[in-house]
């Protein structure tokens, strides 16, 4: 298991909704676990968060363990059952200590199907998109 990342008081967990050009982006800031996991499960269920797309913006992540990862996988299982696209928003926002394990926890999805996405700023300077119905694999 990985080390756990000191609480960083300037982000606290939080879940929040925006639509963005006909899609609902499920943003997350702060430490995903199994106290904050069950917030994060009723953020992608809410009402505002159903939308023929629907991307999880993790890029404020902090933290993520297990059932976090659980709740991204129940989710992109939700996705196929009933029809819409579901994608992971990946990247760092900015450089910190818990960025080299997104990266790690990210290694373990490239033999599944779960599409990720870059920001447009990353897309504009050169990466490859990955909500074209594949992955991103850095």
């Amino acid at each position: 298991m990985l080390p756990r990342a000191k609480m960083n008081e300037e982000q606290p967990f939080s879940v929040r909704c925006e639509q963005r050009d006909g899609a609902a982006v499920v943003v997350v800031t702060g430490e995903v676990d199994m106290s904050t996991s069950p917030m994060l499960r009723e953020g992608l269920r809410s009402p505002e968060a159903q939308a023929e797309t629907v991307v999880l913006d993790l890029r404020a992540v902090t933290f993520m363990d297990s059932s976090g990862l659980g709740a991204i996988v129940g989710q992109h299982k939700r996705a196929r059952e009933h029809g819409f696209r579901f994608a992971v928003a990946v990247g760092a926002r900015r450089e910190s200590s818990a960025s080299w394990r997104w990266r790690s926890s990210r290694r373990c999805w490239r033999s599944s199907s779960l599409p990720t996405t870059r920001s447009q700023a990353e897309e504009r300077a050169g990466g490859r998109a990955g909500a074209q119905g594949g992955r991103h694999d850095p």
